[in-house]
């Protein structure tokens, strides 16, 4: 017999074993169904692992992009700003893990991230205030925009960030998922709300440029009016550098003021700010326009990260704005945190009791 003819016999013979056909026994044609449907389903089973291993897949890089969906709601900020960028061709000494971000998009410039909770997404910054606003990590348009850095603050190897940087990013999606929800966990830190003392388990936050890393001690989380008809506005989103420490101590005491809560973290002149802003609705609608904050000084060379958490308490008197207090009733009963949270601050108020901004922070303690 030949090769070929060999080779036909098997193919028939595996063929019979398997295949129903009219000379097969009724035991036969049932044990024959039987493995082919028991085939059909394996395939089929492996078919659908595929297809949900590639969706997880896709849907990881998306998340990994920070392109989600479903995001409303406006943030404040400073549209007023418009700095050119500089663009790295070949951005040298980056972070392996951001290279591939920066090569998708290269307006990203950093990463923020708050340890155990869902808030990790890159940071893009344009040449203005607005272009993120509803732009996602594709440059495409989306409602929910994409985590973004203030205009105004310059990033590059060798190049000084001002002593605040601003970071933006849209609250809570329309279906109330977690996922997509972006900075919706910023507001997780009023310790007034359903998340509880959210601070005792989350105390740091970490933020890295594409060169350098960075962790900051949270300090503070406030609510603040944006609208002039609504009372007092203090525009932390404006607060970039501080010139003098009249200007620091400044932002120190209105920032102070306004938490919810105070914790061990000391503020120093010439500290490294991270601020966090995003946009709720905590009086009856958006269209209120009240921001919820979170503010992280960076820990210094000659200390620990680690915060005292015994330390942590809320806020006995915090100083809101008129439209609060129409809607909630209640008063500011005056400063309720120790000065000497603010290296020199007190010594400062006492040499200095003639200057008009000295005489605001008396007036209103």
């Amino acid at each position: 017999m030949s090769y070929n003819s060999k080779k036909r016999a098997e193919s028939e013979k595996i063929t019979t074993a398997f295949i129903p056909n009219g000379k097969d026994s009724v035991s036969a044609l049932i044990r024959k169904s039987l493995f082919l449907l028991s085939v059909a389903a394996i395939v089929t089973f492996s078919v659908l692992i595929i297809m949900n291993l590639q969706k997880d897949d896709e849907i990881s890089r998306s998340r990994e992009l920070s392109v989600n969906s479903g995001i409303f709601g406006r943030i404040t900020l400073d549209t007023s700003v418009s700095t050119p960028r500089e663009t790295l061709s070949e951005p040298l000494e980056t972070f392996p893990e951001y290279l591939s971000y920066y090569e998708h998009n290269d307006d990203m410039v950093g990463w923020v991230y708050i340890p155990n909770t869902g808030l990790s997404y890159a940071v893009y910054q344009a040449v203005d205030n607005e272009y993120y606003l509803h732009r996602n990590a594709s440059r495409q348009p989306a409602e929910h925009g994409a985590v973004f850095a203030d205009a105004a603050v310059p990033f590059g190897p060798g190049k000084k960030r001002p002593n605040n940087t601003v970071l933006y990013g849209h609250n809570y999606d329309r279906n109330g998922s977690a996922i997509g929800s972006i900075f919706a966990t910023v507001t997780y830190y009023n310790p007034r709300g359903s998340r509880g003392d959210f601070y005792l388990s989350h105390p740091l936050l970490e933020f890295d440029t594409l060169y350098e890393r960075g962790v900051y001690k949270i300090f503070a989380a406030a609510y603040f009016n944006t609208l002039d008809k609504h009372g007092e506005v203090y525009p932390y989103f404006t607060k970039r550098s501080f010139s003098n420490r009249l200007e620091f101590y400044d932002f120190a005491v209105n920032i102070m003021d306004r938490s919810e809560f105070i914790t061990d973290a000391d503020l120093r002149y010439g500290d490294e700010i991270i601020t966090l802003s995003t946009c709720v609705d905590v009086l009856g609608g958006l269209d209120d326009e009240i921001r919820f904050v979170v503010f992280a000084r960076r820990v210094r060379p000659d200390e620990e990260p680690e915060p005292n958490l015994e330390a942590y308490h809320h806020n006995p008197s915090v100083r809101y704005f008129d439209h609060w207090y129409n809607y909630r009733g209640g008063s500011w009963e005056g400063r309720g945190w120790d000065l000497n949270l603010v290296e020199g601050l007190e010594e400062f108020i006492e040499q200095n009791r003639d200057l008009p901004e000295v005489k605001k922070w008396l007036t209103n303690s």
